[in-house]
């Protein structure tokens, strides 16, 4: 059997911690974040940014560098990001969350520390974006059409043609706008 170097075991820690790291971002973009999100354009970006983020702040932890010079070429890597084009709450929410995966792979003192950390980190995106501790809703505007059912004593009528012309299953409906000189409504549509 032969014995490790030093220098071998230190790159089989690395790699087992970026196969974590890889194991740890698919979940939590690829199985939590995607449910939700159809749109898929951004996964590369977040894939991406976690994979360079745990490459520079592994350098950063070899190289003799201050606390603060560290932590500002990790604001400037990160606000990069940011600069390129507007992101809702919740995209920038999952790209802090890549980051922070990408970081901790990196940082940690070994597998069970970034597990841990890992697990806290899904754990929390399930448990808040999942649908687990309280029900979310969808919601899209429409123009609508038949003012007549916009008054609230017909709010059971507005949401029952609603569901009948768009085949969603709509559970709260707010008035945005009306417009009584086209006869339409501004609609917001909440679906379960």
């Amino acid at each position: 059997m032969e014995i490790l170097d030093r220098s071998n075991l230190l790159n089989a820690a690395v790699l087992l911690r970026l196969l974590a790291n890889i194991g740890a971002i698919t979940v939590l973009i690829l199985w939590i974040y995607r449910t939700k999100k159809k749109n898929t354009g951004s996964l590369l970006s977040f894939v991406a940014v976690n994979i360079i983020i745990f490459f520079v702040a592994l350098v950063l932890n070899k190289v003799t560098l201050s606390t603060g010079a560290a932590f500002g070429l990790f604001v400037v890597f990160s606000m990069l990001r940011y600069r390129t084009e507007g992101l809702d709450a919740r995209d920038m929410t999952y790209l802090f969350m890549s980051i922070s995966l990408g970081l901790f792979a990196a940082m940690s003192a070994g597998l069970p520390d970034f597990g841990l950390a890992a697990a806290c980190l899904i754990t929390t995106a399930l448990l808040l974006d999942g649908n687990v501790l309280y029900k979310q809703y969808n919601s899209k505007e429409i123009v609508y059409d038949n003012i007549l059912l916009i008054v609230p004593e017909k709010r059971q009528e507005l949401i029952e043609d609603l569901r009948l012309r768009t085949g969603l299953n709509i559970a709260v409906v707010e008035i945005k706008q009306v417009d009584l000189m086209k006869d339409t409504a501004l609609i917001e549509i909440f679906c379960v």
